[in-house]
């Protein structure tokens, strides 16, 4: 998952939680590694 802020950019794996600035809620997703998920592979 490629996240940008401003001039901050990031580019994670894995678990990723995060707060919304708008309203305030828990967003969480859990991202695999490219090569996996391009093969159809659970990490």
């Amino acid at each position: 998952m490629h996240l940008k802020y401003k001039t901050a950019q990031y580019v994670v794996t894995g678990p990723v939680t995060a707060i919304c600035r708008r309203c305030s809620e828990l967003n969480e997703i859990t991202c695999a590694p490219a090569d996996a998920a391009a093969s159809g592979r659970a990490a």
